[in-house]
């Protein structure tokens, strides 16, 4: 894993060469198969997906480490920029990710982290953006920046926040929202882009790798 610069980042991909969207895939499983089947497409859809939750710390990241394994091993990278908690490297090796291909950026500024968010986004080695804002609403217009570039790089960009819902005309790719319920178990539901309804339901942790 490195703790690297945006520019040491850009500089170290960019030899990747962009080639068509479709070669990097519009969905990409979830590494685990019933959720799959609930998917609109059966998978995580790329462009920005919405993830809801009500305090950080519900081990929301667990559900996306076999989409960055996944994304790692082909190649691409896996960026978490500005998480509220220090990556722990032998626990994302333990999922399948290739640490050479995992970076952890924390921009000084509010204007870094956009500047950031849009210069990763475009970047087609970039298979996996995790953003943690932490300082007011985002703009509609930068979301939606968000949304097609990582559309058209076939890029997932995990938006946690603990706000419930999007700015008024912005559609994420998919919106979720996560909770624990009384007996700890974690429990997903959402809406994608186009409307459909993912019904609430817990997340089968036994059958999500390590």
């Amino acid at each position: 894993m490195k703790n690297n610069s945006l520019e040491d980042l850009l500089k170290a991909t960019s030899h990747v060469s962009k080639g068509p969207a479709a070669a990097f895939g519009r969905v990409h499983s979830s590494g685990v198969p019933a959720w799959d089947a609930r998917l609109p497409g059966g998978g995580w859809p790329a462009g920005l997906l919405w993830v809801y939750r009500p305090v950080a710390g519900l081990g929301e990241m667990r559900l996306f480490l076999p989409l960055c394994a996944q994304r790692s091993a082909a190649g691409r990278h896996v960026v978490l920029l500005d998480p509220p908690w220090t990556p722990y490297p032998p626990a994302w090796a333990a999922a399948g990710v290739r640490l050479e291909r995992l970076h952890w950026l924390q921009p000084p500024d509010e204007a870094g982290v956009r500047w950031a968010l849009d210069a990763l986004v475009r970047c087609p080695a970039c298979g996996v953006l995790g953003c943690w804002p932490r300082r007011g609403p985002p703009p509609a217009a930068l979301l939606q920046r968000l949304q097609q570039a990582g559309a058209a790089q076939g890029a997932v960009v995990l938006w946690f926040t603990d706000r419930k819902r999007p700015p008024p005309g912005f559609k994420p790719s998919l919106h979720l929202a996560l909770w624990r319920d009384a007996a700890g178990r974690l429990w997903l539901a959402g809406r994608s882009r186009r409307g459909t309804v993912l019904p609430a339901c817990p997340w089968p942790e036994a059958e999500a790798g390590p």
